[in-house]
């Protein structure tokens, strides 16, 4: 074939064009192709950042509501805090399980104690748990005991209570014992886990040391024991109705309990600076 008339071709100048428009669009695509991966893996990486972000505040913020949901769903603060803020005890679901399987025959064998238990028909090893736990948190001696006693007489038992279960030998409420887990974990900074209906239902270990955490934390805040025991009893907010109708916190509760104590002390006596110090440790 031969060009139109008068038309010229420079035939190499072509060719040279050809190949160079050739090449841009091979650039192109490459580029564009190797683009899209990285685009689509960054966006599903984001996505997926996003949704665990997302996840993790609203498992945040859901802990943070189900602690607070006490009576009027607010924490009072803790101005200051004695030396146990410092503590570096911390208490598993594991070692708490360790507690309750110890062989009696690493524990002090205190003629008293075992007396005590015989009195209420308890275990003596959940005697001596429960002494270990007031020294943990600082309590007066025999005043987690005396609670306990006062409660349940060491017995194990969930039952309704003004409309809502009461759990263990404790008979702490399943809110209040959120507020004692915060607590806890917050103030004391001791690593357990979170209270469950199951898990205050079926371990008293666990409801003894919510127990016993929450004393401490009542009169931290408070700075009086009988307000405290009322506060327990009574609850938060209930403190405070007792006080407007008498003009104190002296509740029969808080008068039994501190009475009580007294008289335990009293009868355990030099054994108690022995009881609950075996070598199990609490460090996780």
């Amino acid at each position: 074939m031969f060009p139109a008339k008068g038309i010229k071709f420079d035939i190499p100048l072509v060719l040279l064009s050809l190949i160079m428009v050739l090449q841009v669009t091979l650039l192109s695509f490459t580029l564009i192709n190797y683009d899209f991966p990285i685009r689509y893996a960054y966006s599903l990486d984001y996505k997926n950042n996003v949704k665990n972000f997302a996840n993790v505040n609203t498992i945040s913020l859901e802990n943070e509501v189900a602690v607070k949901s006490q009576n009027k769903g607010i924490l009072p603060e803790v101005d200051h805090f004695t030396e146990i803020r410092n503590y570096k005890s911390h208490l598993s679901t594991q070692k708490i399980a360790l507690f309750e399987n110890e062989q009696a025959n690493k524990i002090l064998k205190s003629e008293k104690l075992q007396m005590l238990a015989e009195k209420y028909n308890a275990d003596p090893e959940y005697l001596n748990f429960i002494i270990k736990v007031e020294k943990t948190f600082k309590l007066e001696p025999c005043e987690l005991l005396a609670l306990i006693a006062l409660e349940s007489g060491f017995k194990p038992q969930t039952r309704m209570d003004g409309g809502s279960l009461s759990y263990s030998t404790t008979q702490m409420k399943l809110a209040t014992a959120q507020t004692a887990y915060m607590a806890i974990t917050k103030y004391y900074k001791m690593n357990i886990v979170p209270p469950t209906h199951e898990l205050l239902q079926n371990n008293h270990y666990y409801a003894a040391f919510l127990a016993g955490g929450y004393l401490r934390y009542l009169y931290d805040v408070y700075k009086d024991k009988y307000e405290a025991y009322t506060a327990y009893n009574w609850g938060i907010g209930g403190r405070l109705i007792f006080y407007e109708k008498n003009g104190h916190y002296k509740s029969p509760y808080a008068l039994k309990l501190s009475n009580l104590r007294d008289e335990l002390k009293n009868f355990i006596g030099k054994d108690y600076a022995l009881i609950g110090n075996n070598n199990t440790k609490t460090n996780v």
